[in-house]
C-alpha cells in the first residue's frame, strides 16, 4: 500500500492548472502515469499544491495474498528450484545475485535522481525495475513515489516535463523542461558517471583488500596454422611487451589482438622463450569469416593445482569422468618398494594373483597393475607389497593394502612425478622444478610437468601431491600423497579420413623454400643413418594419427643420429597436378610444443616439421568391428554435422547442440566456397569429452543418412599425454600495497574496461568481432553473477564491471537512453532550439522497438547458450 507523508506547501511544489499529467519517460521504457490527480482547470489554484489521490482501503491478510498469490508463487518455485539444484548456498547466492545487480541500477538511477532535486526538477516517481510494484515495494515519500517494480530488467526517474508528449506550462519552474540545456546534460549524464565511480570503488576494493588475480602473458596451447604459429612463437613463450604496454597479462593481449589492431593492422610484440632468447615480431591477427573475433592463436598455460570445492553440492570434480586421472588410486607405495601380488577382476570373487616382479632389483608390472586397478572400477583394490627395506631378508614379509577407489581430491597441488628418465620404474619419484618466479616452494612449473607427461605418455605415471586435510578444530594438516595414474590412450571411432591440403608453413622451419600451401601430402618416410624406420604409403596414411607415427619413428633413432623425413606431395604445376618427393629435417627441438587444432577451422600440425594441414571429414576407410563400422559408416561418406552427449549432475546425459563441420574457405573477391575440413578439431574435442557417445549426420552420395549414433572406443596403441586432471588456470594476483596505489589500478582498470567497450562496439560494426557468438543478455549476466556470488571479492569485481558496462551502454547513441536524450541536448545546444515533439516521438519510438527486439534476441542467445552448455 502507498504511504503518503505530508509535505511543506510551497508555490514551485505544484504544477500549473493547465499542466497535463506527463507521460512516462525512462532510461529503457515508458513508465506508468504519475500519481498526480487531475484537476479542474476552473478551481485549480497554480500556487496550489496537488490534489492527494483517494487512499485505498487496506486490504486484509487474505485479500494480500489473493492478490499477490502469482507473483507469490513465482518467487516459490523458483527458490524451489534454486534449492534443488544448489541448495541452501544456491538460494543464498541468488539473493546475493538480486541485491548486487538491484545495487547497480540503483546506483544509475540515483544519480538521475539526486542531480534531478539539486537542479530543482518535480521527480514524481522513482523506480527499480518496470511494471507494477512488488508487494510492499511501493511508498510515497513528499511528492516522490518510490518504488520496485516486478520487471528488474532497468530502472527510471519519472520527472514532470520529461518526453517528448509532455506538455507543461512555460512558466512552471520545476519542470525538466524548462531547465537549461547544461542542467538537463547534467541529469542525463549523472547515471552514467555514478556508474563508472561505482565501477571504479568496486575495483578499488578488490585491488587493495583481495587483488585481481588474471592470467598472465604466457603461452600455452598454440593453434596449428595460426599467425602465431606461422611465426613460430613457442610453448613457454613470455611475452615482455605488447604494443608498448612494458608489463602485459593476457588480458592485455587479448585487448590488443582484438582491438589495437584495428587501428594499424599489427600487433607488436617482444617475447622471451624458456631458453632465455628475446625476439620482437609484429603479428597481423587473423580474423577470416571462421573467426568470431581476431585472433593470434595462443592460449595461457594451467596452474598445478586442482579445482577447489568450494561448496558439497557444487557441480564439479578433480578429474574428468572417464578419464585416466578418474581410474587413479592413492596408493602407499614408494621408492623400492615391490607389488607382488594384486586383485584380479578377470577371477571370480575377491581373487589376488601374482604380478611380475623381481624383488631383487625391486621391480614389477606397473601397466598390469594400472590395467587391473581400471578394470576394477569402485571395488577395493588389494595389495600384497615387499617393502624396499626388507628386500634383501630372505623369506621378506609382505604387507597387505587394502587400497579404495579414491584418488586426485579437490585442491590437491602436483608437486612430483615418476621420473621421466627412468620410465620403467614408476615409484622413482622426481620432484618438478620451482616455477620461474614462483611466490612459494609450492608454485612448480606447469612446462616441466607438460613435458613429463609427454615423455611418459603410454606409460604408468606416479603423481606426488601435496594435500591438505582437516582435523578436529578445523587444524589443518598438510601431507605428500602418492596418487598412481593409469596411461591414458586416444579415443577414435575406427574411420581414416582424408587429407587435405596444407594450410601453413612456419616461418624458418625445415619445411620453409619445400613445402607449399595448397601442397596435399599422400605418403611419408622416415630415415636415419641410412636405415628406413617408417614407410607410410598413401593406402596406410592416416593424417589425423601422421604427427604420432613420426614422432615415434624418430624418437628409435639413436642418439646424435640425424632423422630425416620424405614427404610425398601432390601439387600443381603449371595447371597439372604431379607427385614430388621432399626431404625434410627433423627438429627434436620442437617435440614439447603443444601445437593443435584449437579452433573449428583450425589444421593439424607437425611441429618438428612446421607443417599444418587440414583433415577433411571424408571417410577413406573403416576398420573392421570399429564403432563406425557397426553404425554403417562407409567409405566416401562425408561426416557433415557432429553432437556430443556432455555430462549432467544427475542423469545419464543428454545430447549437446549440433555443430556444422563446414569452414568458409572464400578467397577475397571470389565467389562463397565452402569445405567440410574441420576433422581435425573435432578429433581433437573427443579426446576431452567425458561421456562417449556421438551423433553424426552423414552424407551419402550427395543424400543425407539417418543418424548415426556411436561409442568412441579407445586405441591403446595410440597413447595420449593428458590423463585428465582438472587443473586451475594461472594467475598472477595484482594486489595494491597502499590506498593511492589502489586508486591509481582501479582508475585505469576503470578507463581500460571503457576503451574495450567502445572499442568492442567499433569491432562489432565493422564485422571484426560476432555479436551473436559474444552478445550477453540479462540472462547471461544473471548466470555469470550467480557464478560469481561463490566468492565476494569475485562478486564485487564482476559488479564493477557490469557497472561500467551499463555506463558505456547506456550512453550509446540510441533514442530512450541516456545518450539518445544527450544528442537531442546537443542539437538543442547548437540550434538554440529543442528537436520538434513530432521527431522525438519517432526517435523514441523506434528506439523502444529497436531495444525491445534487442532484448529479445540476447535473451533468446541466452537461452540457446544456457540450454547447449555452451
Amino acid at each position: 500500500m502507498e504511504q503518503q507523508s505530508p509535505t511543506p506547501q510551497r508555490p514551485d511544489d505544484v504544477k500549473p492548472a493547465n499542466a497535463a499529467p506527463p507521460p512516462v519517460a525512462a532510461d529503457a521504457v515508458q513508465a506508468h502515469q504519475g500519481a498526480d490527480a487531475p484537476r479542474s482547470p476552473e478551481t485549480a489554484d497554480p500556487a496550489a499544491p496537488p490534489a492527494p489521490e483517494a487512499a485505498a482501503p487496506p486490504l486484509t491478510p487474505m485479500g494480500w495474498l489473493q492478490q499477490n498469490s502469482p507473483f507469490l508463487a513465482v518467487v516459490a518455485a523458483v527458490v524451489a528450484l534454486l534449492y534443488y539444484n544448489f541448495g541452501f548456498d544456491g538460494v543464498y547466492r541468488a539473493c546475493l545475485v538480486a541485491v548486487g545487480l538491484g545495487l547497480v541500477i540503483f546506483v544509475h538511477e540515483l544519480g538521475h535522481f539526486l542531480t534531478a532535486k539539486w537542479c530543482n526538477v518535480h521527480v514524481q516517481t522513482f523506480s527499480l525495475g518496470f511494471g507494477p510494484a512488488l508487494p510492499g515495494c511501493s511508498y510515497k515519500y513528499g511528492e516522490t513515489t518510490y518504488k520496485i517494480g516486478i520487471l528488474p530488467l532497468g530502472g527510471y526517474v519519472q520527472m514532470v516535463g520529461e518526453g517528448a508528449e509532455a506538455d507543461e506550462d512555460e512558466n512552471y519552474p520545476r519542470s525538466y523542461k524548462n531547465k537549461t540545456v547544461l542542467q538537463r546534460m547534467l541529469i542525463i549524464s549523472a547515471g552514467v558517471v555514478m556508474n563508472v565511480l561505482l565501477g571504479c570503488v568496486c575495483f578499488i576494493v578488490v585491488y587493495r583488500f583481495h587483488g585481481m588475480p588474471m592470467p598472465p602473458a604466457i603461452v600455452w596451447r598454440v593453434d596449428a596454422g595460426s599467425p602465431a604459429w606461422t611465426a613460430g612463437i613457442p610453448t613457454g613463450a613470455r611475452f615482455k611487451e605488447i604494443n608498448n604496454d612494458k608489463n602485459p597479462n593476457f588480458e592485455t593481449l587479448k585487448e590488443g589482438v582484438a582491438l589495437n589492431s584495428w587501428y594499424t593492422g599489427f600487433v607488436h610484440m617482444v617475447y622471451e622463450t624458456l631458453g632465455g632468447q628475446t625476439h620482437t615480431v609484429d603479428l597481423r591477427p587473423r580474423h577470416d569469416a571462421n573467426d568470431s573475433q581476431p585472433v593470434i592463436g595462443v592460449s595461457p598455460p594451467g596452474k598445478l593445482q586442482l579445482l577447489p570445492q568450494k561448496n558439497p553440492d557444487d557441480y564439479a570434480r578433480p578429474a574428468f569422468d572417464n578419464s585416466a586421472a578418474a581410474a587413479a588410486r592413492v596408493v602407499d607405495l614408494w621408492y623400492g618398494d615391490v607389488v607382488v601380488r594384486a586383485s584380479d577382476p578377470s577371477k571370480e570373487g575377491d581373487a589376488v594373483t601374482d604380478l611380475r616382479h623381481d624383488v631383487e632389483k625391486g621391480t614389477f608390472d606397473a601397466a598390469e597393475l594400472c590395467e587391473r586397478m581400471r578394470r576394477l572400477g569402485d571395488r577395493d583394490l588389494v595389495l600384497y607389497v615387499v617393502r624396499n627395506a626388507v628386500r634383501a631378508m630372505k623369506g621378506a614379509p609382505e604387507d597387505k593394502l587394502v587400497v579404495p577407489a579414491k584418488g586426485f581430491d579437490f585442491d590437491d597441488v602436483i608437486a612430483a612425478t615418476t621420473d621421466p628418465d627412468h620410465p620403467d620404474d614408476v615409484l622413482a619419484v622426481k620432484e618438478l622444478r620451482t616455477k620461474a618466479g614462483g611466490d612459494s616452494h609450492q608454485d612448480f612449473d606447469f612446462f616441466d610437468y607438460q613435458e613429463r607427461l609427454k615423455r611418459l605418455e603410454g606409460r604408468p605415471m606416479m603423481m606426488q601431491v601435496l594435500r591438505v586435510a582437516k582435523g578436529p578444530n578445523d587444524a589443518t594438516t598438510s601431507s605428500r600423497v602418492n596418487v598412481l595414474a593409469p596411461p591414458a590412450f586416444h579415443v577414435t571411432l575406427g574411420m581414416r579420413m582424408k587429407m587435405g591440403e596444407v594450410s601453413a608453413i612456419r616461418d624458418h622451419s625445415a619445411a620453409s623454400d619445400k613445402i607449399q600451401p595448397g601442397d596435399k601430402i599422400v605418403a611419408a618416410r622416415v630415415t636415419a643413418g641410412g636405415a628406413t624406420l617408417l614407410n607410410l604409403p598413401e593406402s596406410e596414411l592416416d593424417p589425423v594419427r601422421l604427427p604420432y607415427d613420426l614422432e615415434r619413428a624418430a624418437n628409435r633413432a639413436r642418439a646424435g643420429t640425424a632423422v630425416q623425413v620424405v614427404l610425398t606431395v601432390k601439387r600443381w604445376d603449371a595447371h597439372e597436378q604431379k607427385d614430388a618427393d621432399v626431404a625434410l629435417d627433423w627438429d627434436d627441438g620442437w617435440r614439447f610444443d603443444e601445437e593443435l587444432p584449437i579452433g573449428e577451422a583450425s589444421a593439424m600440425a607437425v611441429p618438428e616439421l612446421g607443417i599444418a594441414y587440414r583433415v577433411e571429414s571424408t571417410v577413406v576407410q573403416v576398420e573392421k568391428g570399429s564403432p563406425a563400422e557397426k553404425a554403417g559408416i562407409q567409405p566416401n561418406d562425408r561426416i557433415e554435422e557432429i553432437s556430443f552427449k556432455k555430462r549432467e549432475k544427475n542423469g545419464p546425459g543428454k545430447w549437446d547442440s549440433w555443430e556444422e563441420m563446414k569452414s568458409d574457405r572464400t578467397k577475397p573477391g571470389a565467389a562463397a566456397e565452402y569445405s567440410y575440413d574441420q576433422w581435425a578439431h573435432y578429433f581433437y574435442v573427443m579426446q576431452s569429452v567425458e561421456l562417449p557417445d556421438v551423433r553424426l549426420r552423414v552424407s551419402r552420395a550427395g543424400a543425407r543418412l539417418p543418424d548415426m549414433e556411436m561409442t568412441l572406443a579407445p586405441d591403446a596403441s595410440w597413447p595420449l599425454e593428458e590423463r585428465g586432471v582438472i587443473l586451475l588456470s594461472d594467475m598472477t594476483l595484482q594486489k595494491a600495497d597502499t590506498f593511492l596505489q589502489a586508486v591509481g589500478m582501479g582508475v585505469d582498470r576503470t578507463w581500460s574496461f571503457i576503451r574495450q567497450m567502445y572499442m568492442g562496439f567499433a569491432n562489432i560494426l565493422t564485422g571484426r568481432i560476432s555479436f551473436v557468438k559474444h552478445a550477453r543478455g540479462p540472462l547471461g549476466i544473471a548466470e555469470d553473477t550467480f557464478e560469481a556470488a561463490k566468492d565476494p571479492f569475485q562478486l564485487t569485481l564482476w559488479l564493477g564491471l557490469i557497472s561500467v558496462n551499463l555506463a558505456v551502454v547506456n550512453f550509446l547513441p540510441i533514442p530512450i537512453l541516456d545518450g539518445g536524450h544527450m544528442v537531442f541536448l546537443l542539437y538543442e545546444l547548437v540550434r538554440r532550439r529543442p528537436p520538434s515533439d513530432a521527431v522525438r516521438a519517432v526517435a523514441s519510438y523506434v528506439g523502444l522497438a529497436a531495444l525491445g527486439l534487442l532484448m529479445l534476441f540476447v535473451i533468446y542467445l541466452d537461452a540457446k547458450r544456457m540450454w547447449s552448455g555452451k
